[in-house]
């Protein structure tokens, strides 16, 4: 098994292992399976960043950990990422919503939501998911598949096993994910991967875009539902919205930027150690 496989089969291994573990015994809880009571917090989310530090101080120790640590700095990142970190889903989701309203329906906001909820959500996803996320999909596993493969095999097998993640969610009540289609969320996610891995292009070694990209979708699907409770409620906002997360999928996977940008994140990866 070669250097990198080992770092990718130990990455998915621990991010599997910490979060299923957690989600399983919260699902077994609310089952009654056991005889205790397992809360539901965001800790299963930590599962790929967890992983990400475990791997890169196993295979690669301190250097690679270095590098890893290295990708919060906001080395690489320009005005046009971070607007289209910020930018792309609040459209999205606006779109949705107006393809969604029908005549009656209030065109303006819920009285509970304003800019200081709206930064507050915000700040929440970002610290409690989007970082435990991000850290292992875009921080580690998908720079390895970068500098040895394509972008769009990339993309494709980060968004995979990032959907797969998902699934002990989709049978806990509560969770978001148990209001939708495993085969509906799995697309979108697929689509999603292309989308965050042109934006990691753009502004590689940082992931800082892509942390505000995370935050930014979770963000707005919230604050969707709790402003426009009435234009969300139904299918028609949630097709529309699946059908243009997919074809911002396309146009990502389309027309992100060329593979010469690749050349700077092999030139961040550690080298293995000599023999």
């Amino acid at each position: 098994m070669t250097r990198d496989r080992r770092r990718l089969a130990l990455f998915f291994g621990v991010t599997f292992g910490v979060s299923w573990a957690y989600w399983f015994a919260v699902l077994a809880s609310t089952r009654h399976w056991i005889g205790y009571r397992v809360p539901l917090t965001p800790f299963g989310a930590f599962g790929p960043a967890v992983a990400a530090v475990v791997s890169a101080a196993t295979i690669g120790g301190r250097a690679e950990l270095g590098q890893l640590l290295r990708r919060f700095r906001f080395r690489g990142v320009t005005w046009r990422g971070l607007a289209l970190a910020v930018g792309i889903w609040p459209l999205l989701v606006a779109a949705a919503i107006a393809g969604a309203s029908a005549p009656g329906v209030p065109a303006a906001p819920a009285p509970q939501v304003s800019l200081a909820l709206a930064i507050l959500v915000f700040i929440e996803v970002l610290i409690f998911t989007s970082v435990g996320e991000e850290l292992g999909w875009r921080g580690y596993a998908l720079p390895i598949l970068l500098a040895r493969d394509r972008p769009l095999f990339a993309s494709t097998i980060v968004g995979a096993v990032w959907a797969i993640w998902h699934l002990p969610l989709f049978w806990i009540p509560g969770t978001a994910q148990a209001a939708f289609p495993f085969g509906y969320f799995a697309l979108s996610i697929l689509a999603t991967s292309f989308v965050y891995t042109a934006v990691f292009r753009l502004t590689q070694p940082s992931i800082i875009p892509v942390l505000l990209l995370h935050a930014s979708q979770d963000a707005s699907l919230n604050i969707a539902q709790i402003g426009w409770p009435q234009a969300t409620a139904g299918g028609t906002f949630w097709l529309s919205y699946f059908g243009m997360v997919i074809a911002a999928g396309v146009v990502a996977a389309l027309a992100g930027p060329s593979s010469s940008n690749d050349v700077l994140l092999a030139a961040n990866t550690v080298p293995p150690p000599h023999c």
